[in-house]
């Protein structure tokens, strides 16, 4: 029989499971196939050593790409090449059920760690004056204003943000119900090839089973209510925005794009880091995460339990919040301790109380 190169084989490859995964799903896996056929997409599938695939895959986490139009480089993160090396081993897997490679050559062959310096400051906790820096800066852009204050005072993700309606919030009890995300799809023609990206709104889910925590009731304050008051009144002094609301169907959600329709993600981002970049700020300075990340680390100073936070982010797993714990000082986790251990005491010592009488 014929013997493909590594590039006819993955895409043969990627050709079969179009089908059977989502579109977003199979564009992230053309996006990192991309790195492997550009390494070793020349060889013959049977050629593949233990060697070759050890050096292209160290060689990949070593070596720098150029990031944008300036020309300035950066090692890829940890979670690319993540992903890399564990696409290569199913691909592999693959050559070996196909009888092209006698034997599983990635045995033994050791995931490589990332040469990227992660500036602490891009998963830290934003501090005060730079969270008042940042509101000043989109002080003028009402829609930005309330997306902000939302991401830090109920910890959102951006894309639960963009995905709320009016009707998941509660006025009366001053609640917001979390249920959905805002995505986007890849369209793909008959061969395979990308034509644009649409936004989605995706049910949240957990693929890993059990409990799922994103799904969750958060409470807002007084502040937040009025900054959500404020948005509902600028957009019904927008008539002709209003009406391409009601036209697109997107009515009900509270945010959409300029023209009324449900907008992709990258709008978002976009018109937020024009507004970082007008005053000299980069985007990862001050990432929608950071904002995330502040509401975790206030609720942890403030002597919340690790999971009562978890359950607020809406994690599945308790992964972030230690990290997030990790990164408080001594002195912040000691006075964390004592108001919880002053809450405690009160209580116990009332269940005591009512013991007694």
């Amino acid at each position: 029989r014929d013997i493909p190169t590594v590039e006819q084989f993955i895409m043969s490859y990627l050709r079969s499971v179009r089908y059977n995964i989502t579109g977003r799903t199979l564009d992230t896996k053309m996006n990192f196939c991309r790195h492997i056929i550009k390494g070793l997409g020349h060889y013959k599938v049977d050629e593949l050593t233990k060697s070759i695939i050890r050096d292209f895959i160290y060689a990949f986490a070593s070596t720098p790409y150029i990031k944008n139009k300036k020309g300035e480089k950066e090692y890829y993160g940890q979670d690319i090449i993540n992903k890399v090396y564990n696409l290569i081993k199913s691909i592999v897997r693959e050559l070996v059920e196909e009888q092209y490679l006698d034997q599983d050559i990635m045995i033994n062959v050791k995931k490589p760690k990332s040469k990227k310096i992660l500036e602490k400051a891009k998963n830290q906790a934003l501090s005060k004056e730079e969270i008042r820096e940042i509101f000043s800066l989109v002080n003028e852009d009402p829609m930005l204003k309330v997306t902000l204050h939302m991401l830090l005072f109920l910890g959102l993700r951006p894309g639960e943000l963009f995905g709320l309606k009016w009707s998941d919030i509660d006025r009366q009890k001053r609640t917001v119900r979390v249920t959905r995300t805002l995505s986007e799809e890849p369209i793909f023609d008959e061969s395979g090839k990308k034509i644009k990206t649409i936004p989605i709104i995706k049910k949240i889910k957990n693929d890993n089973g059990g409990i799922n925590f994103a799904i969750r009731t958060l409470s807002f304050s007084p502040i937040l209510e009025a900054m959500l008051n404020e948005w509902q009144a600028y957009i019904r002094f927008k008539p002709g925005f209003l009406a391409a609301k009601r036209k697109k169907e997107t009515a009900d959600y509270i945010f959409s794009g300029e023209n009324g329709e449900l907008a992709r993600p990258q709008y978002y981002l976009r018109r937020y880091r024009n507004y970082l970049q007008k005053r000299g700020y980069e985007y990862n300075e001050f990432n929608y995460y950071r904002f995330r990340h502040t509401f975790a680390t206030a609720a942890l100073r403030k002597g919340l339990d690790l999971k009562s936070v978890q359950m607020l982010l809406g994690d599945n797993d308790a992964e972030m919040v230690l990290k997030i714990y990790a990164n408080l000082s001594k002195v912040e986790i000691l006075e964390a301790h004592e108001k919880f251990s002053a809450a405690y005491a009160a209580d116990i010592l009332d269940m005591s109380d009512e013991k007694v009488g």
